[in-house]
């Protein structure tokens, strides 16, 4: 008897030594992002204009960001712009979409937001800062997307034959990122991004970890429409719902450096005079 209790408690003091060497994971918390579900405000109250530019509401909590002009990877279609790079490129009109007029363009709540460009390619987006995050905590961002891509119907140029569905929908490139050093630059090389992928005519979650290397860490939702057959789509449209930032854990801690040695050959301690 008494050497089973000798025998559990050294297992005890190894498990407890094991233990302190072990990364703490910490239960995911709660959600990190203001108005994550797209409800915030009043149903009835139109969201802010980002700017003062009456085509671009965005959700509070939230942040817009597009390009002007095409980057130098996109061409525009041939015999449509007559060489003219910009006429099939533009910003995005940012908007709510509410459940009681377009049910399937909301993930869950009364509204989402929702941004499109009709009849023009698009690289856009929208971004969040969050603060007051602990340098080390792992993190993991998810939001769930779903786009509508559509082409002309035949001996027509603004009409979708498929509507509210796609019909020959155009890649959309949609991947959603965290900047670990709280950037807003959607393009910087530190935004670690999910893979791309597309979300036609369904709910699609899109997930993607990192580690915070700031307390303030950004997040990221983008998309580009990209005409790759050169046809035009008339709708080209992005809806965004249920977002979340939470954290999942905290980094395993970096081993100390092991203890100097002395060369091989070499005496230690202090050496006297004879």
């Amino acid at each position: 008897m008494r050497l089973y209790f000798r025998l559990f408690s050294l297992l005890m003091v190894l498990a407890g030594a094991l233990l302190t060497w072990l990364p703490v994971v910490a239960q995911e918390g709660p959600n990190l992002l203001r108005n994550g579900d797209f409800e915030e405000g009043d149903i009835g109250q139109a969201w802010p204009f980002q700017d003062g530019i009456p085509e671009v509401q965005v959700a509070p909590g939230w942040r817009a960001f597009y390009l002007d002009d095409p980057p130098p990877y996109v061409a525009p279609p041939p015999d449509y712009c007559h060489g003219d790079a910009r006429c099939a490129w533009g910003r995005p009109e940012f908007r709510d979409v509410k459940a009681y007029e377009h049910s399937y363009r909301v993930h869950s709540g009364q509204r989402a937001q929702k941004y499109f460009s009709w009849n023009r390619q698009h690289e856009a987006g929208l971004y969040q800062q969050v603060s007051g995050i602990q340098p080390g905590t792992r993190l993991r961002f998810s939001v769930w997307i779903h786009t509508w891509s559509c082409m002309p119907a035949p001996g027509t140029w603004n009409e979708c034959r498929t509507t509210p569905l796609s019909d020959s929908p155009a890649p959309m490139h949609v991947w959603v990122g965290i900047d670990p050093t709280g950037g807003t630059d959607w393009s910087s090389p530190n935004v670690v991004r999910s893979p791309e992928g597309n979300a036609w005519d369904q709910w699609t979650l899109f997930q993607v970890e990192a580690t915070a290397q700031s307390s303030t860490v950004t997040v990221f939702i983008h998309s580009r429409a990209d005409w790759q057959d050169r046809i035009p789509r008339i709708n080209n449209d992005v809806y965004i719902d249920d977002a979340s930032l939470v954290a999942i854990g905290q980094a395993s801690p970096t081993p100390p450096p092991p203890p100097p040695t002395s060369p091989p050959g070499s005496s230690s301690g202090t050496s006297g005079t004879s």
